[in-house]
């Protein structure tokens, strides 16, 4: 199995009311990234980052991660984590690696 595609979108996830955190409050919304891998064999795995909009991040990782055998996480790892600007921002590798996990489930329950 083989990564051949990425698709990222964002979303805005509606809150009942302000929150107040540690860091200040929230708009009213929580703002999440939503990350697809299509594979060569049809399945869809999805994740998902927060944080605000991640979308160009993410698709700067694409052609780092697109060839790839999603069950080979720490090839994986590498490719996405190898700048410091990555390196700093391990929460894009958590997205890929949610949607890498939906493959391995995805395949477990199949049998």
């Amino acid at each position: 199995m083989k990564i051949t595609d990425m698709r990222v979108r964002c979303v805005a996830i509606p809150t009942n009311a302000k929150l107040r955190h540690s860091s200040g409050v929230h708009p009213g919304y929580f703002m999440r990234t939503i990350l697809e891998l299509f594979t060569d064999e049809g399945v869809v795995g999805l994740g998902e980052v927060g944080g605000g909009d991640q979308r160009g991040a993410l698709q700067k990782l694409k052609p780092r991660v697109l060839g790839l055998d999603p069950f080979h996480l720490e090839l994986i790892k590498l490719r996405a984590l190898r700048s410091v600007y990555y390196l700093s921002n391990a929460r894009l590798y958590a997205a890929i690696e949610m949607a890498a996990w939906t493959f391995r489930e995805r395949c477990l329950t199949a049998r």
